[in-house]
């Protein structure tokens, strides 16, 4: 069995950059402690009890679902070398997403929440990030 992390994997070993910055990123409660929404990160982040599942997104190679495929949870500043530019559909499992032309959260971008994008501004994202927990 290989050790070697697949090229279209969301992975530092390929250029990807996480970002654990963001205040939709809770920090864990101290051992024993019960853990409620004041121990968010944001005082903005509120459980919403219609959240049936975490933010989570798919990102396609090419339109229609199709190529190479990853999932994930985390925001990426930077989507690596092999995503870059190459993201043409996506599927929303949970939360609100922001898609961004460029690295780093900059330049034009677009929001998608829960669903399926068959097609999206093709071969143009660069990084992306949960904006609304659900």
């Amino acid at each position: 069995m290989s050790d070697k992390v697949p090229i279209h994997s969301l992975n530092a070993v390929n250029g990807c950059i996480v970002d654990l910055s963001s205040s939709l990123i809770k920090k864990a409660p101290a051992k024993g402690a019960v853990f409620s929404d004041r121990d968010a990160t944001s005082a903005s982040f509120a459980a919403d009890p219609a959240c049936v599942r975490l933010p989570e997104i798919a990102i396609y190679e090419h339109i229609n679902w199709g190529g190479a495929k990853d999932q994930t949870t985390l925001n990426w500043v930077y989507v690596g070398g092999f995503w870059n530019d190459k993201i043409s559909s996506i599927v929303i499992l949970g939360g609100v997403w922001r898609l961004y032309e460029h690295r780093d959260f900059v330049g034009q971008s677009w929001d998608y929440g829960p669903g399926q994008y068959a097609s999206i501004p093709n071969d143009i994202v660069s990084s992306f990030k949960l904006i609304r927990f659900c």
